[in-house]
């Protein structure tokens, strides 16, 4: 997908003649499997919204929207062999064939430039946390990756692909445990999970806790699927626990064990006044920025050395709600960690009714 901000005149519609195959040629070189989207628009949250709602083809309508982490720091660009090296390594491609090299070069010189720093952000903090809104109105899953340019460097020979589904401060998500989580998930040959009925399907509000759980779930298995991240890191599922009993990672194992996602339960107990703020009991919403700064404390002692993080996107705010604290709690939650993304869920992403 890409976006075309301007006016809708003879100039707007050349260039957008003019970008179209270039990026068509992209998805063609990079050998990605992909619809190309183009849009003309004066501003990026309204040319969202038009992707949002037009992007796909007939029954094959994305469900996830993947954003950037919005900050002010200059984006990275690897270039062409950065590019063939992720592809490489990601996806099973061969793009060591010099052709190959030189023709994905080729095509990405011609991409347009990205952002530099004489030039001004195209997007204000409200346009970028109204995208969210608009996505999770729309039933859309949402991914906002931080650190992605450190991915490379972050993997070593042998890691490990780090999931913390659990990272939500108590006071936004129903008071379910996980025992609960475990019995909401439909046991094979229930008809009440039926795939063709319920999988890609929006969540009533109060299972979006559920549904974002399962989904990193879901997005650390597929990509441990992948021969290279399989052959080269461990999947951990990491669970906070406030006492030393078996309790919580049994229940978690055998939840595991119905969606049939292999990984090691790596149980979690905070110390000192993480114990405080990390428990259910003794938090305030009041208290988020301090919530998500201990968690991503708790985070960064246990992952600091993991490839990927996936975690979960802190609530964002309903309409008319200022986006600063928001802002402050997603920077609060994923600074100084690895490459990490952070979900939130809108769809029924598993079934075990196969």
């Amino acid at each position: 997908m890409s976006l075309c901000l301007c006016l809708l005149d003879e100039q707007s519609v050349r260039l957008y003649r003019d970008q179209l195959p270039i990026w068509i040629d992209f998805v063609d070189a990079s050998k990605l499997k992909a619809f190309v989207e183009l849009t003309i628009s004066p501003s990026v949250r309204q040319g969202a919204r038009g992707l949002l709602t037009t992007s796909g083809l007939g029954g094959m309508k994305p469900n996830t929207v993947v954003l950037g982490y919005f900050d002010h720091s200059m984006p990275v660009d690897g270039g062409p062999s950065a590019c063939c090296q992720a592809l490489n390594k990601t996806g099973g491609f061969n793009f060591h064939a010099k052709e190959t090299t030189e023709k994905l070069a080729e095509v990405t010189n011609k991409l347009p430039c990205l952002r530099t720093e004489e030039l001004p952000q195209l997007i204000s903090p409200h346009d970028y946390v109204g995208i969210i809104q608009d996505s999770i109105q729309l039933h859309k899953n949402v991914l906002v990756v931080r650190n992605a340019p450190n991915l490379e460097a972050s993997m070593p020979k042998h890691g490990t692909i780090d999931l913390w589904p659990a990272a939500l401060m108590p006071g936004s998500r129903p008071r379910r445990s996980l025992s609960e989580l475990v019995a909401s998930a439909t046991p094979m040959g229930s008809p009440e999970m039926s795939h063709d009925s319920l999988v890609g399907q929006p969540m009533a509000d109060t299972d979006h806790y559920d549904s974002t759980y399962y989904m990193i779930l879901q997005l650390g298995c597929v990509l441990h699927m992948v021969p290279y991240w399989k052959s080269h890191h461990r999947l951990r599922i990491m669970t906070v626990v406030h006492d030393t009993t078996e309790r919580e990672r049994t229940t978690l194992v055998e939840l595991l064990k119905k969606l049939r996602i292999e990984g090691d339960v790596q149980p979690v107990t905070p110390s000192g006044t993480q114990q405080l703020f990390l428990d259910p009991e003794h938090t305030h919403p009041s208290d988020s920025l301090t919530w998500y700064s201990e968690m991503n404390e708790l985070m960064r002692r246990h992952s600091h050395s993991a490839s990927v993080v996936f975690t979960v996107l802190p609530p964002p705010p309903t309409a008319g709600q200022p986006v600063n604290h928001f802002m402050e709690n997603m920077e609060a939650l994923s600074a100084g960690l690895p490459p990490t993304v952070m979900v939130y869920g809108s769809s029924t992403v598993v079934s075990t009714d196969l």
